[in-house]
């Protein structure tokens, strides 16, 4: 142990050209977990990685107390900065941690942190847009420098300064576009929906998750589009069934990966199995009893990839698997267009993939087909929706309850502005 502490605070303290001869003692005091490279000039490098933790009193040095006391904190995460000592404080000093095995030169980091200012800075200013969370969900950015986190924050930074402009468009518009947005209630208000959207291409239906009145409102909706049309094929394609396995893939990493979509693979649902996890297992029964074709979307060995890097929960994830997703329907498309021209798709998924207003949402692969967006809420929860940036809490349409099925949609000269811009072409409210 005393050797450890030894290596550590050498490393620490010690200029890059005295590291370099105590390299060999540190990768034997460390075993495997010491990594170390021969990187260029203005790298980082990544000197001891995931050792234990250790409280230890660091010796006098040119560092900040403050980066000191990080130190002391997270001696797992031990960096070298040749000829960089005052980007390496400020970053510290500022918080942000670097605990990825990659080689940064120093302008990658500086765009990195460019980018990463200029987030925050929106973040803060426009806090009051920030109406259900959303800069924490659709435009969440990471801290620690990566190469995905980098893409991802840039990503960000551009759909960020998008939607702020949407959301000032809307509070410009005269009244906020209060006597615009119509509404249909009562028993047969999801049949009514359904003789709306009869003529559509592409319905995508977005969700809250694990919430059964939505589950049914989805299955009421479909059969209610098959029955006004009973010549039209109709075809569901899901978030929530897995593709099969399969072995045209490229890649083992995630920034290597990449699933090799071929027609043949692509075969209706038929149910679940024992091993699947299963989700609204009584719409889609009812679906296939019904004989509405069911094709799954979500690429499992992606999803585990994303899994493995903590990456999951971030934009550029959901984008990337919505990118998967639309190249799964744009081939069963073109296969089911040669025989039956008119069919009508139908996508069933989270809201987090489906709306206007997120990071390449799945509609926006879809533009040309002019897909309908629908958004499922509760009644006594629509200030959740995009209105609540432009509405306050006490407008009546947040505080009138009602036991009733509603939907809304947007009409006038601006309708698919607004659509645009709120996320969604028509919002389907429950009890």
């Amino acid at each position: 142990m005393r050797i450890f502490l030894l290596v550590v605070v050498l490393f620490i303290t010690f200029p890059l050209c005295a590291q370099k001869n105590i390299a060999p003692l540190a990768k034997a005091a460390l075993g495997k977990n010491a990594i170390y490279s021969t990187a260029g000039k203005n790298t980082f490098r990544l000197l001891a990685k995931r050792a234990a933790p250790v409280a230890l009193p660091l010796p006098q040095s040119d560092l900040s107390p403050h980066v000191e006391k990080i130190l002391q904190r997270n001696i797992n995460s031990i960096y070298c900065l040749d000829n960089n000592k005052k980007l390496f404080k400020k970053l510290y000093n500022q918080g942000y941690f670097f605990d990825r095995n990659e080689e940064v030169d120093a302008k990658r980091l500086n765009d990195f942190m460019a980018t990463l200012t200029e987030i925050e800075m929106l973040k803060k200013k426009y806090q009051e847009f920030d109406y259900d969370f959303s800069f924490e969900k659709k435009f969440f950015h990471i801290s620690s420098f990566s190469s995905f986190a980098m893409k991802n924050n840039q990503m960000v930074l551009v759909a960020l300064k998008n939607y702020i402009k949407k959301i000032q468009w809307l509070q410009q518009y005269p009244n906020r576009g209060r006597n615009l947005l119509a509404k249909k209630t009562g028993n047969d208000a999801i049949s009514q929906l359904a003789k709306r959207l009869k003529n559509e291409k592409i319905v995508m239906l977005g969700e809250y998750h694990y919430v059964p009145s939505f589950q049914k409102a989805v299955k009421d909706l479909i059969l209610a589009l098959k029955a006004q049309n009973p010549r039209r094929r109709v075809v569901v394609f899901t978030e929530f069934i897995n593709l099969p396995e399969t072995q045209n893939n490229t890649g083992d990493t995630l920034e290597t990966y990449y699933r090799v979509i071929k027609p043949s693979s692509l075969q209706p649902w038929t149910g679940f199995s024992d091993t699947d996890i299963v989700y609204a297992e009584e719409t889609f029964s009812s679906l296939v009893d019904k004989q509405i074709e069911i094709y799954p979307l979500e690429d499992l060995r992606q999803m585990d990839l994303l899994e493995k890097e903590f990456y999951i929960s971030t934009p550029l994830a959901t984008v990337s698997r919505n990118k998967t997703w639309a190249r799964v329907i744009e081939t069963k498309m073109a296969e089911i267009h040669k025989t039956d021209p008119d069919a009508l798709f139908v996508v069933y998924a989270g809201r987090g993939h489906l709306s206007w207003l997120n990071p390449l949402s799945l509609p926006k692969f879809f533009v040309k087909e002019k897909p309908k967006v629908i958004q499922l809420a509760l009644n006594q929860r629509l200030w959740k929706t995009s209105l609540r940036n432009i509405w306050p809490t006490d407008d009546p349409f947040f505080t009138h309850s009602t036991n009733k099925v509603s939907f809304f949609f947007w009409t006038g000269a601006d309708a698919t502005r607004f659509a645009q811009n709120t996320g969604f072409d028509y919002l389907l409210a429950l009890p």
